[in-house]
C-alpha cells in the first residue's frame, strides 16, 4: 500500500514538472512571438565581400503586416549627420512589397568611400509623402573594404609614456608611447606646400611641415620596437590656423577649453575629419612602416569634460552624447575600413560620478558630465561598436599619496576613479551591458601624474613612489592594458615632470625599465621609495581580486532595547576627533562645544555639500546589530540629502553597506541601521548636501549597540534546549535498550536451540538403544508352523484400601501366540527418530551409543508450525 501510494506521489509530481516545463516554454514562445509581432526593424545591412553591394535585411511585424497588408515598404539611406524629418527631399534607395521578412540589394560601387558611413530606415507611403517605420541602422562590416595587413606582435610590459621625444622614451625603456595628433594643425590650405589627399570626389591638404614632424616622431618610436598610440585632438584654435580647418569645430573658441568637440552635423566637417582619419590609419599601419607605425588610437581627451577637454558649447547630456556617439561611430568606421586590427580608444577623465573634474569648481549643466553618465550613454548607442576606455587616472586633488584619497572609494557612487580604487574599473566593464559582442572592453590608463611639489628629495621620492605604486596596481590588473605617465617635463612649474630642467628626477629612475619587473622586483621598487605603513598597506595581495560586493543599509525602524549592550565608535566627550576627518568636498573637521548639545563634531565647507570619513582596521563588528549616530545638519534650506556609506568584510568577501535619506535641516535626528551584514568595518563615510549656498554638519556621537535577546525568545530558547537534551538522552536509553534487548533475544534463542538439541539427541539414544538390544533365544520354528500366541502377561489389580469392595472381573483366556522371528542381520543402521522442528535428522550408526553436540549451538533452530508437534 505505501508503495502504491509513492508511486502516486512520483507520477503526480513527475505530472507537474512536465506542466511546469511545458507552461514555461509556451510562455516564452508566446513572449517570443509577442516581440517578433511589435518590432519592425532592419536586423542587418552588410557589404558583400566585394564591398559594391549592401544587402538589408528587415523584418515586419504581425500587427504592420494585418493592418497595411501588400503595400510597398521604401529602404531610406541618410548621411551620418542628416535628420529623419528631411525624408519628403529625398528619393528611397529601394523598394519591396509588404511580407513578413524582407531582403534589400543596393549597389554601392560609386562613392562607397563616403557611403560607407550611412544609416538606412524603412518607411511606407500614403500618398502625399513618407513615414518611416523602423529605427536606423548603419553599415554591419566596415572591415570589408580594408585590405590585409600585418601587425608585430603586441609588446611585454605595461609601462609607457605621453608625448615624450624618442630620446627620452628610449632611455625610459618602456614599451609603449602616446603621440597626439592635432587634426587643426594638420590641415593645410595650400596647394604647393600641402600633401594632397583625395576623398569621396574631394580634395584636401595636409602640411607637409607638421606631418613630417609626426612621422619622424611616430617611425623612431616604431624602430625602437615602442608601441604607438596616436591621439586624436582638436586643440584650441590660433591665429595662423589654416581657414579649411574651422570646419571641425563645432562651436566658437572659449577661453577655459584646451580641446574642442568634433562637428559631426555638417557635411564639410564630417567629410574632412573622416579624410583625415582614414589617411593617418593607412600611414602608419602600412606593411613596409614607411612613415613608423601606430596600432592603437585614441578619440579625444577626456571627452566628458563638456567645460575644457570637449568643448562644444553649452548643450544637455542627451544632445551632448548623440554627437559624441556620431563621432565615435565615424572614428571607429574609419579606422575598421583600413584595417580591422586597430586598436581604438575613447578617452575619459577621472570624474567618475562627479561632474567636474576640479572637485572645488561648481558643475553647470550644460557643460559639465561625469565620466560614468557618458560611458554608459555611449555604449547604450553603440552597443556593438568595438572602443575601448582610456582613462586618466591622477589623484583628484593631484596628490602624491593617491591611496589616501577622500574622493575615491570602492563603490559605483565614488566621486573619482583613481589609481586608488581603480579596480572599480574592471569591475565596471564586465558588467553585461558594457560588453561588445560578449567580450570585455579594454582599459588602458591614457594619462597618470602626481605633482612632486618642489625638488627636495622627499618631495621626489614621494612622486617616485606614487609612480610606481600605480604602475603595480596596472601590473596586477589583467584588464589593464597599459598605463602612461602624461607627464615627462615639466610645464610652467608644475613639477609634475620626470624631467625637470634637463635633470632627470627619482621618479624617471623609479620608472626606468620597469616593464621587464616581475611583481617581486616592483615591490622591491615600492619599498625603496614608499614609508613602511604605505607600502604594508598597498602591497596587499592581489589587486584584481579586491572587488567589493555592494548593498543597501538597511535602516533600523524598532526601538533600541534598554539593555542593549552599546559601544561608542566616537563620542567627542575629551575633545578628539577619534581619527574623523574631512571628506573632499569638506574644509575642515573640529570638535567643538554647541549649546544645549553638549560637545560634538562640526564638519563645515562654506559650500552646499559637508562630509566626514575615517579609516578603520578592521574594525570587528561580529555580534553588533545596529549603528545609531545622532545629527544635526546646519542648511539654509528646509532639508539636505545625505549619504552613509560603510565598507567592510562578510566573511572573505569585500562589502560595501550605502544608503541615501532626507534630514529636515536644523534639527536633531537619530539614524540607526541594520549592520548584521559586516563582519568587520574597514571605512564610514557620511555627507550631506543642501540646495542652499552652504551646510555644515553636527554629530554628537556614533555608537554600536548588541541586543540583549527577548524574554520569550530566552524562554524559546532555553526550551528548545531542554527538549534536545531530552530528546538526546531518550535516544541513548532507546539504543541501549534495543541493544539489552537483542541480546537477551540471541541468548535466549541459544538456549531453546540447545536444550531441543539435546531432547533430539536423549530421543535418538534412546530409540537406538532399544533397538540394537539382543533378542532372547528361541526354538526353531518351522516356516509352515502357525506363531503361537503367548499367553497374556497377568494384570494385577491396584492395591485399594479395605475398607473398600469391588469386584474383580475375571480376565478371559486366551492361548498364547507364537511369533516368528527373523534371522538377525549383520549389521543394520537406523535412522533415529527426530522431532518435527525443521532440523536434519542425524545418521547414527547402531552399534555407538556416544553422539557428537558440538556442532549443536550452530545448527538453526526450527520452528513449530500448525499442525506439528
Amino acid at each position: 500500500m505505501i508503495k502504491n501510494q509513492y508511486k502516486k506521489i512520483v507520477s503526480l509530481l513527475c505530472a507537474f514538472a512536465l506542466c511546469l516545463c511545458v507552461g514555461t516554454s509556451v510562455f516564452f514562445s508566446a513572449g517570443v512571438q509577442a516581440e517578433e509581432e511589435t518590432e519592425t526593424e532592419i536586423v542587418s545591412a552588410c557589404l558583400s565581400e566585394d564591398g559594391e553591394t549592401l544587402i538589408v535585411d528587415a523584418t515586419l511585424s504581425d500587427s504592420f503586416l494585418a493592418k497595411n497588408g501588400a503595400c510597398g515598404i521604401f529602404l531610406f539611406e541618410f548621411k551620418p549627420y542628416e535628420k529623419f524629418d528631411d525624408i519628403n527631399t529625398k528619393a528611397p534607395v529601394s523598394e519591396l512589397v509588404a511580407k513578413k521578412e524582407l531582403s534589400f540589394t543596393v549597389d554601392l560601387a560609386e562613392d562607397i568611400a563616403r557611403r560607407k558611413y550611412s544609416k538606412y530606415i524603412l518607411a511606407v507611403s500614403d500618398g502625399e509623402g513618407y513615414a518611416a517605420i523602423s529605427g536606423s541602422h548603419y553599415i554591419d562590416n566596415p572591415e570589408v573594404l580594408a585590405t590585409e595587413r600585418n601587425f608585430p606582435a603586441s609588446k611585454t610590459g605595461k609601462a609607457g609614456i605621453l608625448n615624450a621625444d624618442t630620446e627620452v622614451t628610449g632611455e625610459l625603456g618602456v614599451s609603449k608611447s602616446i603621440v597626439r595628433a592635432a587634426l587643426n594643425e594638420l590641415v593645410s590650405d595650400s596647394v604647393d606646400e600641402g600633401q594632397k589627399i583625395d576623398y569621396a570626389g574631394k580634395t584636401y591638404y595636409v602640411d607637409k611641415e607638421k606631418l613630417i614632424t609626426l612621422d619622424n616622431q611616430i617611425r623612431t618610436l616604431s624602430e625602437q620596437g615602442i608601441e604607438v598610440y596616436v591621439q586624436l585632438v582638436l586643440t584650441a584654435p590660433v591665429e595662423d590656423m589654416a581657414d579649411a580647418a574651422k570646419v571641425l569645430y563645432a562651436s566658437s573658441e572659449s577661453k577655459d577649453a584646451s580641446f574642442y568637440a568634433l562637428d559631426t552635423t555638417s557635411e564639410q566637417g564630417t567629410d574632412l575629419y573622416c579624410a583625415l582619419v582614414e589617411f593617418l590609419a593607412d600611414r602608419y599601419t602600412r606593411d613596409d612602416h614607411a612613415f613608423g607605425h601606430a596600432p592603437g588610437f585614441i578619440f579625444g581627451c577626456s571627452v566628458n569634460d563638456g567645460r575644457g577637454h570637449y568643448y562644444m558649447g553649452p548643450t544637455n547630456a542627451t544632445l551632448f552624447i548623440s554627437s559624441l556617439s556620431r563621432a565615435v561611430r565615424l572614428t571607429s568606421w574609419a579606422l575598421r575600413s583600413v584595417s580591422p586590427k586597430i586598436d581604438f580608444y575613447v578617452s575619459f577623465g577621472n570624474n567618475f560620478q562627479s561632474a567636474v573634474l576640479d572637485p572645488a569648481q561648481t558643475p553647470s549643466e550644460e557643460l559639465d558630465f561625469s565620466a560614468k553618465q557618458v560611458m554608459d550613454g555611449l555604449v547604450s548607442v553603440l552597443p556593438s561598436v568595438p572602443f575601448g576606455f582610456a582613462l586618466s587616472a591622477g589623484a583628484s586633488d593631484g596628490r602624491a599619496d593617491f591611496w589616501t584619497d577622500p574622493l575615491a572609494d570602492n563603490t559605483f557612487d565614488t566621486p573619482f576613479i583613481t589609481m586608488k580604487n581603480i579596480e572599480l574599473m574592471a569591475e565596471y566593464i564586465a558588467q553585461p551591458a558594457m560588453l561588445c559582442g560578449g567580450f570585455l572592453r579594454d582599459v588602458i590608463i591614457s594619462d597618470f601624474r602626481v605633482s612632486a611639489g618642489d625638488s627636495t628629495i622627499s618631495a621626489q621620492s614621494a612622486q617616485a613612489a606614487a609612480l610606481v605604486c600605480a604602475y603595480y596596481k596596472a601590473y596586477q590588473i589583467e584588464e589593464i592594458s597599459a598605463l602612461f605617465y602624461g607627464a615627462p617635463f615639466d610645464t610652467q612649474d608644475s613639477g609634475t615632470g620626470l624631467v625637470d630642467n634637463g635633470k632627470a628626477r627619482l621618479a624617471f629612475t623609479a620608472f626606468q625599465n620597469i616593464g621587464a619587473l616581475g611583481p617581486d622586483e616592483i615591490e622591491s621598487r615600492m619599498e625603496t621609495y614608499m614609508d613602511e605603513e604605505s607600502f604594508a598597506a598597498i602591497s596587499q595581495g592581489d589587486f584584481s581580486s579586491f572587488f567589493a560586493a555592494h548593498a543597501a543599509l538597511a535602516s533600523y525602524t524598532g526601538k533600541i532595547p534598554e539593555r542593549s549592550e552599546c559601544t561608542y565608535l566616537a563620542n567627542f566627550t575629551d575633545n578628539s576627533l577619534y581619527g574623523f576627518g574631512p571628506d573632499a568636498a569638506t574644509a575642515s573637521v573640529h570638535v567643538t562645544i554647541l549649546n544645549n548639545a553638549g560637545i560634538v563634531l562640526c564638519a563645515g565647507s562654506g559650500t552646499d555639500k559637508a562630509g566626514i570619513v575615517k579609516d578603520f582596521d578592521g574594525y570587528d563588528l561580529a555580534g553588533q546589530d545596529v549603528l545609531n549616530m545622532t545629527l544635526m545638519a546646519q542648511a539654509t534650506g528646509e532639508e539636505v540629502n545625505y549619504t552613509l556609506t560603510l565598507t567592510g568584510k562578510k566573511g572573505e568577501e569585500n562589502l560595501v553597506l550605502s544608503t541615501e535619506g532626507t534630514l529636515s535641516a536644523n534639527e536633531w535626528h537619530d539614524l540607526a541601521f541594520e549592520i548584521a551584514e559586516l563582519d568587520t568595518l574597514t571605512n564610514l563615510s557620511l555627507r550631506i548636501e543642501s540646495p542652499g549656498e552652504e551646510v555644515s554638519l553636527l554629530a554628537k556621537d556614533i555608537r554600536l549597540y548588541r541586543f540583549p535577546m527577548a524574554g520569550s525568545a530566552l524562554f524559546l530558547t532555553i526550551l528548545i534546549w531542554v527538549a534536545a537534551i531530552i530528546l538526546f538522552l531518550f535516544l541513548i536509553l532507546y539504543i541501549r535498550y534495543m541493544i539489552v534487548t537483542s541480546r537477551r533475544a540471541k541468548q535466549n534463542r541459544l538456549a531453546l536451540a540447545k536444550k531441543i538439541q539435546a531432547e533430539n539427541n536423549q530421543m535418538t539414544y534412546r530409540y537406538n538403544r532399544r533397538a540394537a538390544a539382543p533378542s532372547p533365544a528361541r526354538p526353531a520354528v518351522k516356516a509352515a508352523e502357525q506363531p503361537v500366541a503367548a499367553p497374556p502377561k497377568p494384570q494385577v489389580p491396584p492395591v485399594r484400601p479395605k475398607s473398600e469392595t469391588r469386584k474383580v472381573p475375571e480376565m478371559p483366556k486366551t492361548e498364547p501366540k507364537v511369533y516368528v522371528v527373523p534371522p538377525k542381520q549383520e549389521e543394520k543402521t537406523v535412522r533415529r527418530a527426530t522431532l518435527s522442528l525443521g532440523i536434519e535428522p542425524v545418521q547414527q550408526e547402531n552399534t555407538n551409543t556416544h553422539f557428537n553436540t558440538t556442532e549443536a549451538d550452530d545448527k538453526p533452530v526450527g520452528q513449530i508450525g500448525e499442525g506439528e508437534s
